[in-house]
């Protein structure tokens, strides 16, 4: 009978045992963000989905839109994406790891956003496409040049959306209540002077001069307007097309201030509800109004003088 090398068995127990647990020790998840970034170091942050792109970068520690246009954006947009960006987190064992899934989780180049993060050294933290979760609780991700699919613990999809719109501040104006001293307002059929005389309005309204108490509805409305005016969007490189009309607008405004930093503002309608509108002149960007802010400043004389 052979004789049993007792041993050699134990010896081949251990390493076996030894290479059982090392491959567990392997496979073992562990929780990290996935986009493992200093926020202090991000330079920029790029989103693209299909045809819409936006980057986004820190011009001395503030943040901008510098493409597709150079624009000032949401304070609260880009602070919620780098929250979310920096905070989301994920397993460090995939959920797929093949090519055929990526439609599934939808971080197919088509179905994704991919989003880039840049560090201030110029190189590339990560960049990864973002895809729709299963559910409104989560979101699926993907590296660039990797097949290997995570799940996020947040869903971070409206975060990354690249809608210029969404992220441009449409707040273009704050004037402080206190420094507007006038409003020369011309229409194609009248035009009106409101002077601001301590503690009493005087409007000529086409040669006719009344006076408009300070608390007035309608010319609190007006002052309103330029204290925080804000449009519903913008018309980028589209000065030549109306350039003409802007030469004889619908209707100009000029807000005077205490310090004779005048403000100019041009209107032109486009139909029934809409208004283009210029600044001061500038010809890029020209802002997109609805006709009740049209309205708003031509107050009849009667609501002047209620």
């Amino acid at each position: 009978m052979y004789k049993i090398n007792y041993k050699a068995i134990i010896i081949l127990v251990i390493v076996a045992s030894i290479y059982v647990f090392s491959k567990m020790g392997k496979t073992q998840a562990e929780v990290v963000k996935f986009f493992d970034v200093d926020s202090l170091k991000v330079a920029s942050i790029s989103l693209e989905s299909g045809e819409d792109k936006l980057v986004l970068s820190k011009l001395n520690d503030e943040w901008k839109l510098t493409s597709p246009v150079e624009a000032d954006i949401k304070i609260s947009k880009i602070d919620n994406l780098l929250k979310k960006l920096l905070t989301v987190k994920t397993s460090t064992l995939p959920i797929a790891e093949s090519a055929s899934s990526h439609d599934k989780y939808n971080v197919s180049d088509s179905l994704s956003t991919l989003v880039t993060v840049t560090l201030n050294d110029g190189n590339v933290a990560k960049s990864a496409y973002i895809g729709k979760g299963s559910n409104s609780q989560l979101s699926y991700a993907r590296e660039v040049d990797s097949d290997n699919v995570y799940q996020l613990d947040q869903n971070i999809m409206w975060s990354i959306k690249p809608d210029l719109k969404s992220w441009r501040e449409n707040n273009i104006l704050k004037l402080a209540k206190e420094s507007i001293v006038g409003f020369d307002i011309a229409s194609k059929d009248r035009k009106m002077m409101l002077v601001n005389n301590d503690s009493l309005w005087v409007n000529n309204d086409n040669g006719l001069s009344y006076n408009v108490k300070t608390n007035n509805n309608a010319l609190a409305n007006i002052v309103n307007k330029f204290t925080n005016l804000r449009v519903n969007d913008f018309y980028d490189n589209e000065f030549a097309s109306y350039a003409t009309r802007l030469n004889n607008p619908d209707l100009s405004v000029v807000v005077r201030t205490t310090d004779h930093n005048d403000t100019l503002i041009k209107l032109i309608s486009l139909d029934d509800s809409t208004y283009l509108m210029q600044l001061n002149d500038q010809q890029s960007p020209l802002y997109k109004v609805n006709s009740t802010f049209y309205d708003s400043l031509l107050p009849s004389q009667e609501d002047l003088t209620k």
